[in-house]
């Protein structure tokens, strides 16, 4: 079983896919968060992707590809935001990576300018609040119930913003089109709605899928 799950930033895909780790025990397989995870260690080679990364760029193929190449023993793995470009796409076929099913997250702009703007996060364990949909915390960015301390991350400005969106559009579509043409599965979902209700479709579209494979 291997799926992935696509979304610009500010969609909510990270959530979605924490949610069907755990649900449909994926191996989830984020590039972005393990090399976040990794610059912590402040190697100058992660030093300089966590730099890429937070100007809104994309790191180089041949680092990526040593991380998914690691990973691909797994027998289910849900690619979390992955490929992020056409080369990095044609590379899991090349390896013989059959993917299954496509999840493209859809939404305005203005939905995820609204939603980039009130963002939070804990870096460590990559957990996202929305500032609207939180009462008022106690102590600033400090979860009433885990204890645990949110931040705004770097990347979430206004000019970043754009430029993330730009090269993701950008790339998705030359993404899709490839994938189109390998007769892989892609389904389209509104993500504009609550956690739960997009949660609940897009479970539905997996557990149908897969239903009708097997």
């Amino acid at each position: 079983m291997k799926v992935i799950i696509f979304g610009p930033p500010g969609s909510g895909k990270g959530t979605q896919a924490l949610l069907l780790e755990k649900n449909f025990k994926f191996f989830r397989l984020s590039p972005g968060d393990i090399l976040r995870d990794k610059s912590l260690m402040l190697s100058m080679l992660n030093s300089e992707c966590l730099n890429v990364m937070n100007t809104g760029g994309l790191v180089d193929d041949d680092i990526i590809f040593k991380i998914v190449k690691a990973s691909l023993c797994y027998e289910k793995i849900l690619f979390d935001g992955y490929p992020r470009t056409l080369n990095q796409a044609s590379f899991l076929i090349k390896n013989n990576v059959s993917i299954d099913l496509v999840i493209n997250m859809t939404l305005s702009v203005d939905c995820l300018l609204k939603r980039i703007k009130y963002r939070i996060i804990n870096a460590k364990y990559f957990f996202i609040y929305n500032i609207l949909n939180k009462k008022s915390f106690k102590i600033r960015y400090k979860d009433d119930l885990t204890g645990l301390f949110f931040s705004k991350r770097y990347d979430d400005k206004y000019n970043i913003f754009i430029k993330r969106l730009f090269e993701y559009e950008k790339h998705l579509s030359l993404i899709i089109d490839y994938y189109i043409k390998n007769n892989i599965n892609i389904v389209d979902i509104n993500a504009e709605n609550q956690i739960a209700s997009v949660y609940s479709v897009i479970k539905k579209t997996i557990d149908n899928f897969y239903a009708k494979k097997y």
